[in-house]
């Protein structure tokens, strides 16, 4: 049977793998994912509030041909008990099952995005690499920053908290709107402060992560257009409102 893995270790990681606010158990913060599969809700909540008894409990459950697949890539046990732990908090992250045998190493590579309209009623994301569509077998894991002032830096992995995950075969080149994700997570966005996104693939078979890619932005007023007609008249609704593009 292998050594029994350490709640402190396992916060540990997942701080490093989903920031210290994803972990602060008694925070403020009240993020629930809107998944249909409820047991991995249930994984999801459960790291999210410390509570990693059975993750100990399928490390401990291991056969002995399933410890050495993680043994084999590790090196020794302890090693091995890291891998595990990092795989399957990577995987639950990325909402998909947790794994007893090791399949291997890959290396799930990186998408860039960016954010590529932020105002008080828009957060958009857009590819702008080489590869514009989530690769198949792999989850594109979008975590984000609270907003601080324009110009400061977000280096500190604790800083960046999950707020979506999103399928292989998703096309990006076009905008995807997370107002809602990080609204859920965070609040409202205040104007002329900046917030980052890291972006990272997440291997669906293994857990191995990609190379995370950053982008920030400050948020900026909404422009209106006013819309008018073939005479050059403005055009109002029903309650004398100016209409606008965009309408909102």
């Amino acid at each position: 049977m292998p050594a029994a893995l350490k709640n402190n270790a396992i916060d540990q990681e997942l701080s490093n793998l989903a920031g210290k606010s994803f972990t602060d158990h008694s925070g403020p913060f009240g993020f629930r994912p809107l998944i249909s599969n409820a047991s991995l809700t249930d994984e999801f909540e459960e790291i999210r509030k410390g509570r990693y008894q059975f993750i100990k409990d399928a490390w401990l459950s291991l056969s002995p041909t399933d410890l050495a697949s993680f043994v084999s890539v590790a090196g020794n046990e302890i090693e091995a008990a890291n891998l595990f732990t990092t795989a399957n908090l990577n995987l639950i992250l990325a909402r998909e099952s947790m794994i007893s045998n090791y399949p291997g190493t890959s290396s799930p590579g990186t998408m860039d995005i960016d954010i590529s309209n932020l105002t008080t009623t828009k957060f958009e994301i857009t590819a702008s690499g080489a590869i514009t569509t989530v690769p198949a077998g792999t989850t594109l894991l979008i975590l984000a920053t609270y907003q601080r002032k324009s110009g400061q830096i977000f280096t500190d992995p604790n800083n960046y908290s999950p707020i979506a995950q999103i399928a292989e075969g998703t096309d990006l080149s076009s905008p995807l709107d997370l107002i809602d994700e990080w609204k859920e997570y965070f609040g409202q966005i205040t104007l002329s402060k900046q917030l980052c996104i890291k972006s990272v693939l997440i291997d669906n078979s293994n857990g191995a992560r990609g190379t995370a890619y950053f982008s920030c932005a400050v948020a900026s007023p909404v422009i209106d257009f006013f819309i008018f007609d073939d005479s050059g008249n403005f055009l109002i609704d029903e309650v004398s409102n100016f209409l606008t593009y965009p309408n909102h």
